[in-house]
C-alpha cells in the first residue's frame, strides 16, 4: 500500500510539474496550475466551438454563394432579354408577340409529331395559333447556345424587313426567360424547296426530278427574293 501511495504521489508531482512548466509558473504558485489547466481546457473548448462555427460559417457562405450565383445568373438573363428587347424595338411593333403559353399550346408541348425540321441552332414545329387556329411554323432556337440571341435578333430584323411574294413572311415572335426564343412564320405546305430540287420527295406526275424549265423559274424567283 505504501508503495502504491508513493507511486501516486510521484505521478501527481510529475503531472503538477509538467503543468507548471507549460504555464511558466513555479511550484510555490499553486493557483498557476489551476489557471494553466483552466486556460488549456477553455482554449480547447473554444477551438472546438470555433471549428464548428467555422464549418457552419463555411456552409453558410457556400449557400450564400450559391444564392448569389443563381441571383446573378437571373440578373444576367434578364439583362440579356432587356438588351434584346431594345434591339428589336424598331420593328417589333409590326409583329405579333406570342406568349410562351401560346407556343406550348400551339405545338402541344413541342410534341415530336409536330417537328417539321431542324437546323444548327433550332427546331421548327408546326402549330396552330389564335382564335382561327391559323397554321404556322414555329422556330425554336436553342436557348443554351450563346449565339442564339444574336441569331434571333439578326433573323428577326432581316425577315421583318423583307416583303416579297417569294419569301415566307415572319408573323411574330416570343421571348421568354425560361422558355427561350421563338420566331413564328407563315406555314407553307408542300415541303422544302430542297426536297424538290434534290428529288427526295415523290411527285404526283411520277417524275423524279424537276425539269430545267421549272428549275430556271425557281432560280429567277430566288434571285428576285434576294
Amino acid at each position: 500500500n505504501d508503495e502504491m501511495k508513493n507511486k501516486l504521489v510521484n505521478s501527481l508531482e510529475h503531472n503538477k510539474g509538467w503543468l507548471l512548466a507549460e504555464s511558466g509558473g513555479s511550484v510555490s504558485e499553486p493557483h498557476s496550475v489551476h489557471s494553466s489547466f483552466r486556460f488549456s481546457l477553455c482554449s480547447q473548448v473554444e477551438l472546438e466551438s470555433l471549428s464548428v462555427g467555422s464549418s457552419s460559417g463555411t456552409v453558410l457562405m457556400v449557400n450564400l454563394d450559391n444564392g448569389l450565383i443563381e441571383s446573378r445568373s437571373q440578373e444576367l438573363k434578364w439583362g440579356r432579354i432587356e438588351s434584346l428587347e431594345r434591339s428589336i424595338s424598331p420593328v417589333a411593333h409590326n409583329l405579333v408577340r406570342f406568349s410562351y403559353g401560346e407556343i406550348l399550346s400551339a405545338t402541344r408541348n413541342f410534341a415530336q409529331g409536330r417537328v417539321l425540321g431542324r437546323g444548327a441552332l433550332s427546331y421548327v414545329f408546326k402549330g396552330r395559333v389564335g382564335i382561327m387556329k391559323t397554321t404556322v411554323a414555329i422556330k425554336k432556337l436553342d436557348k443554351e447556345d450563346k449565339e442564339a440571341p444574336k441569331a434571333f435578333c439578326r433573323e428577326l430584323m432581316i425577315s421583318s424587313s423583307l416583303h416579297n411574294p417569294f419569301i415566307c413572311p415572319l408573323v411574330g415572335f416570343c421571348i421568354d426567360p425560361q422558355g427561350g426564343l421563338f420566331l413564328i412564320y407563315k406555314y407553307v405546305s408542300g415541303g422544302s424547296l430542297e426536297s424538290y430540287l434534290r428529288a427526295t420527295r415523290p411527285r404526283k406526275n411520277g417524275r423524279s426530278k424537276l425539269p430545267w424549265s421549272v428549275r430556271y423559274k425557281v432560280a429567277i424567283g430566288v434571285a428576285e427574293a434576294v
